[in-house]
């Protein structure tokens, strides 16, 4: 069964002439031979090598690739699977999260702001044990193991409930524009935010220095979660990704999600170059979703409605 034809966006000649010349040199094929095979002129296929031929359409590239015995997708978007173009842009995608990774000093702002809050919950939680260890002495011992209970209570339930229910911010993380995300940038899920908390009380020991030492920044409970927190002003819900192609992981989900919300501050080329590259392999990987791209769009509006849409 042959693959459909690519999603057609305009791309740049040279490009396209370079995988036009790479195709027919693995089929071993001249001009000529290629033109019979794909049912093109030999003028077309000499101007496209060239990288002259303007308005280039999916139609023309789907025939070369078929005739060349090459996936369709190489020859738009240089890949020869879904998959090596995911390795290939969560690279990209990677890098532009790390750029954005949170200084140590602004987590250790924010991480004072946040135990400003916290230390005057326990301060008053510890009064109350104070107060009620005065007034039964025969209580004491357990009221220090009910004040120790309360403080990890306190302390666990203040980060791990607004990082849940805050997307990823606590009061200290939002007045400084810091964020948990996922290693591949995307939403960080609920189970990672409550295990990145954990252990909130080690790393108060061991925290900065494991920052330190780490090009990612990452304290002992980002390690154990897989999460990193980056500096960024737009919130996660802007881009709530609600369906991926029926093969993609939730790392290529994440990956999908991280560069709608980053593509605004991309620049234009680049973000619609990339946005294009995804929408062919959402139709390589999922004929059926590629049929719902409204190619009236660009590429980062069609994409963005696309997989925000709720679906079928």
């Amino acid at each position: 069964m042959q693959e459909r034809p690519t999603f057609d966006y305009a791309l740049d000649p040279a490009e396209i002439g370079a995988r036009v010349r790479s195709a027919r040199a693995y089929a071993n094929l001249t001009r000529q031979q290629l033109a019979e095979a794909s049912g093109l002129q030999p003028g077309v296929i000499k101007r496209l090598e060239s990288g002259i031929r303007l308005g280039t359409s999916g139609e023309e590239l789907h025939r070369i690739a078929i005739a060349c015995g090459v996936p369709p997708m190489f020859m738009v978007a240089g890949y020869t699977s879904g998959e090596d173009f995911v390795e290939n842009a969560r690279e990209a995608i990677r890098l532009l999260v790390e750029a954005d990774l949170g200084a140590p000093g602004l987590r250790a702002l924010a991480a004072f702001l946040d135990y400003l809050v916290v230390g005057i919950a326990v301060f008053l939680w510890g009064a109350m044990c104070v107060a009620g260890g005065t007034l039964r002495p025969q209580l004491r011992w357990w009221l220090v193991a009910a004040f120790l209970l309360g403080f990890f209570v306190i302390e666990y339930g203040y980060f791990a409930t607004l990082e849940v229910l805050r997307e990823g911010r606590t009061f200290g993380k939002w007045a400084l524009s810091l964020r948990v995300v996922s290693r591949q940038g995307g939403r960080a899920a609920t189970p990672a935010l409550l295990i990145r908390n954990a252990v909130r009380s080690v790393d108060l020991i061991v925290g900065v220095p494991l920052m330190a030492a780490d090009p990612l920044s990452r304290r002992l409970g980002d390690r154990l979660a897989g999460t990193l927190v980056v500096h960024t002003e737009t919130p996660a819900k802007e881009t709530m990704v609600t369906q991926t192609p029926r093969a993609w992981t939730v790392a290529e989900a994440a990956l999908l999600e991280n560069f709608l919300r980053r593509a605004a501050d991309m620049e234009g080329w680049r973000s619609e170059r990339l946005a294009g590259q995804l929408l062919v392999c959402i139709e390589h990987d999922d004929p059926e979703m590629g049929q719902r791209i409204d190619r009236a769009l660009g590429p980062v509006d069609a994409l963005r409605a696309l997989v925000t849409s709720p679906g079928p």
